[in-house]
């Protein structure tokens, strides 16, 4: 039976960024090593997914809060989400 990384198996605990980018990790490492079999290396895949969908839309909510300042042509000050580009 193959062992989860994840604390309960079928459960969606409320995993910090580095939490969910850890246990990503040791999947990767268990994928690379080759030692797993091919049912254990879909579970561990679909894991991986489910791991890496909760990076990405962690990552985007941080970037929706980060503002850039810049600095405009008559010496003033603007903010702009970050990721936007000038137009």
């Amino acid at each position: 039976m193959m062992e989860s990384t994840t604390p309960a198996a079928g459960a969606t605990p409320e995993l910090s960024y580095e939490q969910a980018f850890r246990q990503l990790e040791l999947i990767v490492s268990r994928l690379e090593s080759g030692e797993t079999t091919l049912d254990e290396s879909v579970a561990l895949f679909q894991e991986g997914m489910s791991l890496a969908k909760i990076c990405a839309a962690k990552l985007a909510a941080i970037e929706h809060q980060i503002s850039e300042l810049l600095v405009n042509d008559d010496a003033t000050i603007r903010e702009r989400p970050f990721g936007e580009m000038d137009v």
